[in-house]
């Protein structure tokens, strides 16, 4: 292992110009500086971080405890505490008690003074707070984190949450979070249950200066539940099975019965010996003259004539489940109107598929797919009043450096 002797040795300059030039302090010239960091690279010198603690009696390390890494919300914390101790210079180790005391004493016992400089204490209803005040008589700066025994004082410096005040957070945030869910995606279930959520909140609370806040979230509540939510899932996919049956759908082959008609008629006029009146009769086998016809006839649909009438069929379905799915009225009556059009004038009446599918479009046309929502404003205002008159809101500006002290004394 390389050592800093060797480093100030390449660089030819001594191993204290080399240790200043590395912690980035006294003064040392740019040509010294870039001729020490050569030698560091070209060497692959690494600080022995040990070695430096025993040198100046303390390691540069901050100690994070906490009883379980898989709560997904160590992790996140862990990083910002990471981030802040890097800023201070200090390495950060993370020590998972796994809510074992044995592994948390095993652990207090390794910190005490030489693997950190500093321990910062996650969720302290877990802790062994006698370890930890023994730690602190000894000299080693502890701080906890998440103190939730409101009713006891920490009996070490704490950094806590105003948990009153993030109820009623919570609360505002469930509460926007239905607003969004109206305005966006007409969603009245999901709106429903995030207000629900908002007003369990406040109930939990059990404060007498929420009944203006509760009060409007019940009037809310009260018109989301009378406001019933359409079926568009189920719209979407009916349509889905239309379009299916669209693609199978096949014109009807007029089927010709030999009934006589006109010639036939006209070849009993004569005396039927000419060879004129034999012709007629032979030629009503298989030609009809119609004269009081009632209905337009619709030309044969075959090949690729066929495949188009098809596609647009399909494709003014498929615009009718966008306007099902996402609330447009407007589009998706146009879209039934277009694909009654095409069924309409492409296919004969007496085609039982077609006519089985403008059935079913005639019962779409009628469901609805677009709700007038409840407006959330006014219970949105009367939620952010009462936050503006809780005492967390008031308090938490003064008391924001009080709680930074024992977090500056961990980073000592």
């Amino acid at each position: 292992m390389t050592t800093l002797v060797e480093v100030a040795r390449a660089a030819g300059v001594t191993a204290a110009t080399v240790s200043n030039v590395l912690r980035n302090r006294g003064k040392v010239g740019e040509e010294t500086r870039r001729r020490v960091l050569a030698a560091v690279e070209q060497l692959g010198y690494r600080p022995n971080l040990m070695a430096r603690a025993l040198v100046e009696g303390k390691p540069h390390t901050m100690a994070l405890l906490v009883s379980s890494i898989a709560n997904p919300f160590y992790p996140e914390f862990a990083l910002e505490v990471e981030r802040a101790a890097r800023k201070l210079g200090y390495f950060l180790l993370v020590c998972n008690t796994n809510e074992d005391p044995a592994q948390e004493r095993a652990y207090l016992d390794a910190i005490g003074g030489a693997l950190a400089q500093g321990v910062i204490v996650m969720n302290a209803d877990f802790v062994q707070l006698d370890a930890l005040q023994h730690l602190r008589r000894r000299g080693v700066p502890v701080v906890l984190c998440m103190w939730e025994r409101p009713q006891e004082p920490p009996p070490l410096p704490c950094v806590a949450v105003d948990l009153y005040q993030a109820g009623v957070l919570a609360a505002e945030h469930l509460l926007r979070l239905a607003s969004l869910r109206l305005s966006a995606l007409q969603d009245i279930n999901s709106a429903t249950a995030l207000v629900q959520a908002a007003d369990d909140i406040l109930r939990e609370q059990d404060d007498p200066g929420a009944y203006a806040a509760r009060e409007q979230l019940a009037k809310s509540l009260a018109a989301l539940r009378s406001t019933e939510q359409p079926d568009r899932t189920g719209l979407f996919l009916q349509l889905g099975a239309l379009r299916e049956q669209a693609a199978q759908l096949n014109p009807l082959v007029p089927a010709f019965e030999d009934k006589g008609g006109v010639l036939m008629d006209m070849a009993a006029d004569g005396d039927g010996g000419s060879a004129w009146a034999e012709w007629l009769e032979k030629l009503s086998h298989y030609f009809r003259i119609q004269l009081d016809a009632s209905q337009d006839i619709k030309p044969l649909l075959a090949g690729q004539s066929l495949s188009q009438v098809r596609l647009a069929l399909s494709l003014a379905l498929e615009q009718a489940q966008w306007g099902a799915l996402h609330g447009q009225t407007q589009v998706y009556q146009q879209s039934l109107r277009q694909a009654r059009e095409v069924l309409n004038g492409h296919f004969n009446e007496e085609n039982p598929d077609s006519r089985a599918l403008l059935a079913r479009l005639d019962e779409l046309t009628g469901q609805p797919v677009e709700v007038q929502a409840p407006d959330l404003a006014e219970a949105l205002s009367a939620l952010q009043a009462y936050l503006q008159r809780t005492p967390g809101a008031a308090a938490a500006e003064p008391e924001a450096p009080a709680a930074a002290e024992p977090a500056k004394e961990a980073g000592q």
